[in-house]
Parts: C-alpha cells; structure tokens; sequence
C-alpha cells in the first residue's frame, strides 16, 4: 500500500507518495464476465439495483496482460453515482455494499484486514473528532483511528488516537491468535501497537522513526521495513524483524542509488519475508537511469535470497505485495506518466524468477494500482483508482476499483464504483468467503449518505466474484 499523502505530510515528501499524488491529482483523474454485488453484510440477500457501482469486461491489458471485449453495467443497476439504490430480492431492501463515515474535518482509512469469522479492521486518520475528542491542539493536527466491524457490518469499537502533530494509523495486520498488530505514525515515530479482540491495547513500543510497513509470521514474531537517511542525503532500506516482545532478532540494509525506498512486506507460507520497494540505482540489476520497483525475498534469519528489479520500460513503483499458497509474489504498482498512469501487476516465482508483468489502463485517463491481495482461494485481486472507465462506466472526476487479475496475468472482472466527485482507493483484504473490502476516502456521498468533511473515509464490500 502507498501512503504517499499522510507521509507526504508527517515527513516533508517521500518519492513514492509524490509521484502518487501528482498521478492522481494532475488529472480531472475491464474485465471477464459479470460479477454479482449482493448487499453489504447480508450474504442471502439477492442482487439488487446498484447505483454508483459498475462491473466491466474487458479492457486493455498490455505487456503481458490478456485483453478482453466490452463491457456492461450490472444486472439490475443503473450507472448513476451514489451508494447502492433499489430493492433486493427475497432477502428484503438492498443493504448497500458501503459504510462512510467521518467528521467535519478529512478523515480517510489507509488499510483493512479480515478475521477468520469475518470481522473486519480497519485503519486511517481524522483531524476531527469520532468517537471521542480530538487529542489535536490545533487545526492542523491528525490523529490515528482504528475501527472493527462485524460481519453484519455494525461498529464494535473505534479508537482515536494522538498528539499534538501528524498521526496516523499506517497498516494493521493480524496473527494466528487473533492479536491485531498495528504500525501506528506518531510524527514520525514508529510505534508498533498489539490490541485484543475487544479493542484493548496489549501493548506498544517505540521503534525509531519512518516506519513504513509491517508483517507477521504464523508464530507472532513481526517484521518493520523503514527508509534510512543517510548523512550524504541518500537512503537506504532497512528491514528489521522483532519477536513478541520487541526485541530485535535481525536487522538488514540495503542501498544502492540515491533513493532506495520499501514500501510494503509479505509473509511467505514457510515464513520467509519479502519485501517491496523502489530504486534509482543498481540494487540487483543494472539501473534503467530511473526509479524502477524491485522485489526482495529474505530467509526467516535474515539472509537475502534474491532480488529482482521489474523489467518495466518506464519509472514504477510499487504499492502492493501478496503470495499465493505456493510462495509467488505478486506485486502491484503504478508507472506515472503526463495525465495518463497505468497500473500494473507482476509475478515472481518462488526462486525469484519474473514470471511475468502486465500493465492496465485505459487511454487517456490514469489508472493506479494502490494494493494487492491474494485469498483463500489463490484468487488475485487488486485495489485502484481511476479517472476513465476502467469498468463498465464511470461516475466522478475519480472513481474506486477492485479488479481481478488472471493467473496468466489477464484482466479478470473490474468493479468501479463511487460518488460525484473524487474516490480514491487504498487498501482490501479478503474475507474468508471470498469477498474483498476496499477502504480508501471519498470527496463526495455515496447514496443515502450525507457528505460531513472532505474527504470522508469509506469502507467497500465486493461480494466473491
């Protein structure tokens, strides 16, 4: 996940967040068969009449992508803006596929995981006042925000938290004994945060500043990547992993180029870690002459295994990394371009072998790729934002997106949706039964909502498809 604009703030510009930012911000900013939206958290409601959502298929998949044909609204929707509209079926009134939420001043989440039952987390930031005051001191002040659901999709706790400066709830994740572990910004201070089920606070600890992601293996021991500045105004990648208690097991550094930058951790099947990030120089390949995105695999004792930098032909970065249950990688990204930004996904093999790499988009319009997930299932999906008709049509000067993404690397079904004005896309995790959740922030209203700030946060479901 890139977090390029609450970094962008906390620590005065990071290259990845920057290039993010003017991607989406320099614009007025496909695939397979239909696939079904039922309602929010009702699994037994039938499909119902959709506003503000689109399902497409086919679009443009290049350099390695499969191209489809078409496209089409959904069954029973209407390709108007907004949250969801009409009726279901049997399972009574459509519950929409959202949840918005927020307060008079911006509030956005930034990551989303599931519990094996369903319960869903997420995390971002409000500079105003939830569920209790506002720690802030003043107009500028940000504070961190953590929120569970239920599988029906009712609040069972919010916390907000924070200083006086820029905070922010960065990325969540959870173990196998249920703790939530969060990597929390305190102006620039990396705190790692363990909570319980019921919200309570396990414990947290300090762990230097610039924390950028986190991960956790199947025994609980948790791995930190961070950017280093270097006294010769260059940086370098650091990767750290902790047991329980926070106590350091190994530390590794890498550096090449004037900016070497990670982005984003994953946790293989035996417990290897990999780690995703951007380079302008010679990391493990000879440099392009531009900042290209780079793929990392480390043993569980800190060894690096391999690393490749993706054969893109443009600047890259990448903003997602997932595996499979046999130990591919699948990192999803963005090249950057004049008012039009394509998204892309590529697939490393478990020996480090660049399986393949497929760009997506649309012509004259961006599209990013903000995250990746990998279910149950193997099934790959991606989360993004556009400024065209990814899906099957478009609703305001920036929509949301889930996209599935082919084995082979082809696009599968896209799902657009969101309001009037600007929707954009961060993070998804996937529920046991196959659904996704998308989080991201919205300018506008989705359906039935009333817009209280700018932006406001937003959770999405997207039914198994």
């Amino acid at each position: 996940m890139v977090w390029w604009r609450r970094e962008f703030q906390a620590t005065g510009g990071h290259c990845v967040r920057l290039a993010l930012a003017l991607a989406l911000l320099g614009v007025a900013m496909g695939c397979g068969s239909r696939s079904s939206l039922t309602g929010y958290f009702d699994p037994g409601a039938s499909d119902g009449g959709t506003g503000g959502v689109s399902v497409g298929s086919g679009g443009r998949a290049a350099s390695g992508g499969a191209a489809g044909t078409g496209g089409s609204v959904g069954s029973g929707g209407t390709a108007v803006s907004g949250g969801a509209s009409g009726s279901g079926g049997a399972g009574g009134e459509f519950v929409p596929p959202f949840r918005q939420f927020g307060t008079t001043q911006p509030d956005e989440l930034f990551d989303v995981v599931v519990d094996p039952a369903g319960n869903i987390y997420v995390a971002g930031s409000t500079s105003g006042s939830l569920d209790a005051p506002a720690d802030g001191g003043s107009a500028y002040a940000v504070d961190g925000i953590l929120r569970k659901y239920s599988p029906a999709g009712d609040v069972l706790w919010t916390h907000q938290w924070g200083g006086y400066g820029i905070d922010f709830a960065r990325s969540l994740t959870l173990d196998a004994s249920g703790l939530l572990h969060v990597l929390f910004i305190e102006d620039s201070q990396s705190i790692l945060m363990m909570l319980d089920a019921e919200g309570e606070l396990y414990s947290d600890q300090l762990h230097g500043s610039d924390g950028v992601d986190l991960a956790v293996d199947a025994e609980g021991l948790r791995f930190l990547t961070r950017y280093v500045a270097l006294s010769d105004g260059t940086f370098d990648v650091e990767l750290t992993k902790l047991d329980s208690g926070g106590i350091g097991l190994w530390t590794v550094q890498l550096g090449a180029g004037p900016n070497d930058f990670p982005e984003v951790l994953a946790v293989l099947p035996n417990g290897d870690i990999a780690l995703g990030g951007t380079t302008d120089g010679a990391l493990f390949q000879p440099s392009q002459g531009f900042p290209e995105a780079f793929v990392a695999r480390f043993s569980t004792d800190g060894r690096l295994l391999w690393g490749v930098q993706l054969p893109l032909q443009a600047p890259s970065y990448v903003s997602g990394l997932a595996a499979d249950s046999e130990g591919r990688l699948y990192a999803a990204g963005f090249t950057p371009g004049d008012g039009d930004a394509d998204g892309f996904v590529a697939r490393v093999d478990a020996d480090g072998t660049v399986a393949w790499v497929a760009s997506y988009g649309t012509a004259d319009a961006t599209e990013t790729f903000s995250d990746i997930v990998v279910d149950g299932f193997d099934q790959v999906t991606v989360s993004g934002t556009t400024s065209g008709m990814f899906g099957a049509a478009a609703f305001g000067e920036l929509d949301a997106f889930a996209a599935r993404i082919h084995p082979d690397g082809g696009l599968g079904d896209v799902l657009q949706f969101g309001t009037l004005d600007k929707d954009f896309s961060w993070g998804i995790a996937a529920a046991p039964d196959g659904a996704v959740f998308v989080v991201g922030g919205t300018t506008g209203a989705f359906e039935g909502v009333d817009d209280v700030g700018s932006p406001d946060a937003y959770l999405f479901r997207v039914a198994p498809f």
